[in-house]
Order: C-alpha cells, then sequence, then structure tokens
C-alpha cells in the first residue's frame, strides 16, 4: 500500500513497511523502524519525481567509486612496500643463530593492513555492506585519532615551529577525508 504526502516542494511518494506498518519514503530500502529488507515493495509512480536520489548527483556515485579505487590502491601500496621488507627480515633471520629477528614481525603486520585495504577496497566496490561499516568505523577512529594529533602538536607545537603547522595541515586534509566518506555512506545507502 502507498500514498503520497504533500509538501511545500510537491508530492513525496511513500509506502508501508509489510512488517511494522510504518509509513516510510519510497525511496527507503530498509525500514528505519523495524530494519525490515523493502526492496522487493512496490513503489508508487509519481510524475516529476526521480526514482533514485542520486540521480541528479552522479558525482556521489562516482566518488563512491573514486574511494573504493582508493582503498584498493592504498591497500596495493602498503603490499608493496611490506613485501620487499618481510623477505629481507626473512633473509636477515636465517643467517642469525638465534632464528627469527624480532623486527620480522613489523612487515608482516604491514602485509596485513594492506590486505584488509584491499579486501575492504574490493568489498566497497561490491557494495558489500561489511566493507561499508569498516569504512564508516575506520574514518570516526581517524577522527578520534586527529583530534588528539592535534592536541599534542598544540601541546608540543612550540618545539616544531613551521612542522607544527604543517603538521595541523595534515590533520585537517585526515579530518575533511574522514568526513567526507562518512557522508558519502550516508548518501550512497539507498543508491548502491
Amino acid at each position: 500500500m502507498s500514498k503520497t504526502i504533500m509538501s511545500t516542494t510537491g508530492p513525496i511518494p511513500t509506502i508501508t513497511c509489510p512488517r511494522c506498518r510504518q509509513t516510510l519514503p519510497a525511496l527507503a530500502q530498509v525500514c528505519q523502524f523495524c530494519h525490515a529488507d523493502l526492496r522487493g515493495v512496490a513503489r508508487p509512480v509519481v510524475p516529476g519525481v526521480k526514482s533514485l536520489p542520486l540521480a541528479d548527483e552522479p558525482w556521489k556515485i562516482a566518488a563512491y567509486y573514486v574511494l573504493g579505487a582508493y582503498w584498493i590502491l592504498t591497500g596495493g601500496l602498503i603490499l608493496l612496500s611490506s613485501a620487499p621488507m618481510l623477505l629481507a627480515s626473512a633473509a636477515y633471520s636465517k643467517t642469525m643463530t638465534g632464528g627469527a629477528s624480532v623486527l620480522s614481525g613489523f612487515p608482516l603486520i604491514g602485509l596485513i593492513i594492506g590486505l584488509i585495504f584491499v579486501a575492504t577496497g574490493i568489498g566497497w566496490l561490491m557494495k558489500v555492506e561489511l566493507a561499508r561499516r569498516v569504512v564508516y568505523v575506520l574514518a570516526w577512529l581517524t577522527i578520534a585519532l586527529a583530534v588528539l594529533r592535534i592536541g599534542l602538536i598544540l601541546l608540543f607545537g612550540f618545539i616544531f615551529g613551521l612542522g607544527a603547522i604543517l603538521a595541523l595541515l595534515r590533520v585537517a586534509v585526515d579530518i575533511a577525508f574522514a568526513v567526507f566518506q562518512i557522508y558519502l555512506i550516508g548518501e550512497t545507502d539507498s543508491a548502491v
């Protein structure tokens, strides 16, 4: 069952959740009340109303795919930089009489992080919800760590001078990028 609600900007098509019977916007893919999947619910046709919220903003979809490629590229670069260090560490540990070197674990951690980035990027491009959640959590973690970095820079900035200003600019870029990722996840929820 569907109906249309009038607003100051025109008609707003709605649908009714089959599980909890709440009225929702016709573009909803998941019920905000009971979290039921609404992809199979019939949608009303209203002349002049586009079916996709992002149809008039294709840059958001393009940015979504660019962000997925960014995650894959970043992970690939981490893998490429960690693999030679892991091989060198393994060769060095064989020459040592005591076995494995204490530092041989660092390149392995780099390989694991690189694989996580690549898997997240691929999952993002394949529209896997888990990958989107990983990006969401990491973006918020980036913001939290950036706030901590700002505090440390302000506390010890007088020692570093111009370096502190450059570090603050880098933190600002990190925060902006994390906020953009969170924004993009919210804007592409119903379109991807």
